[in-house]
């Protein structure tokens, strides 16, 4: 960083596992939120950690105080759907290992009457809520 090469060192921060690293230089040092986004969703995928991160600590307070209030209200939203995707997937993890459970008990107990996995796996199975 130190010759202002920052799409190396961009580069190098994600070859070495430091994801953070190198969204804080796409954000402070390139000016480049896009590309940070990117590079969020790529790693953690759409509504991870890394990007609701970004949004909360760069992208919605630039965005106030640009005065763009339509990109903070769609920001905000974002948020909020990314916790809400958050939560649709922990709980069809839940019921899947749960299902999974009462499966493996009725081969092994002989326990009858389960609902077939398959009907909720294909739920669970489907793409992110968002």
């Amino acid at each position: 960083m130190g010759k202002h090469q920052l799409e190396l060192a961009i580069g190098f921060f994600l070859l070495g596992g430091e994801a953070s690293s190198a969204i804080n230089v796409c954000v402070k040092n390139l000016q480049d939120e896009q590309l940070a986004l990117v590079i969020c969703r790529l790693i953690d995928g759409q509504g991870g950690a890394l990007e609701s991160n970004l949004i909360k600590k760069y992208i919605l307070p630039s965005a106030v105080q640009r005065g763009d209030f339509w990109l903070a209200s769609l920001l905000k939203v974002v948020i909020i759907v990314c916790k809400y995707c958050y939560l649709v997937k922990y709980l069809s993890c839940l019921v899947l290992q749960i299902m999974t459970m009462k499966l493996s008990l009725v081969y092994t107990v002989g326990i009858r009457r389960v609902p077939p996995v398959n009907s909720c796996y294909g739920w669970v199975s489907r793409e992110p809520c968002y």
